[in-house]
């Protein structure tokens, strides 16, 4: 079964139902029904917390909606080693450096993002949701 680590944009494409919406609901259906497994970091549900409090929606509607999708995506750690790995990679986003080794860290298969090319120094398969959506569906 494929672990899909979640970029916090994928996440946000389907809270905000932003054009790809489409394609990770398709994929977080997949997770309801165990045909795959996916997993963020805590940085990403903070940084979604953030961007979703700005757009002016209340702390309590943020936490009710993690407490939904929190039932099939699982959060991973931010390790120290993660850190000093992003801090001595290639990666010239610090933040996808630490998406990236969270998403090795929990020996995820695939990242899942809406920015390829953020990851382009990855030894991981990076996809978007579309393309994950079309290849193994």
């Amino acid at each position: 079964m494929d672990r899909l680590y979640l970029d916090a944009n994928v996440i946000l494409d389907y809270l905000q139902q932003r054009p790809n919406a489409e394609f990770v609901q398709k994929i977080l259906l997949m997770a309801h029904k165990n045909q795959v497994g996916l997993v963020t970091s805590v940085l990403n549900f903070a940084t979604i917390f953030y961007i979703e409090k700005r757009r002016g929606h209340s702390t309590r509607m943020v936490l009710d909606r993690f407490k939904l999708i929190n039932k099939i995506i699982s959060p991973v750690d931010q390790t120290a080693q993660s850190y000093h790995s992003a801090m001595s990679s290639n990666f010239t986003d610090f933040e996808d450096a630490l998406q990236y080794f969270a998403a090795m860290e929990s020996e995820s298969s695939f990242i899942i993002t809406g920015n390829k090319k953020d990851f382009k120094h990855a030894a991981i398969p990076v996809l978007t949701s579309r393309e994950y959506i079309k290849r193994y569906i």
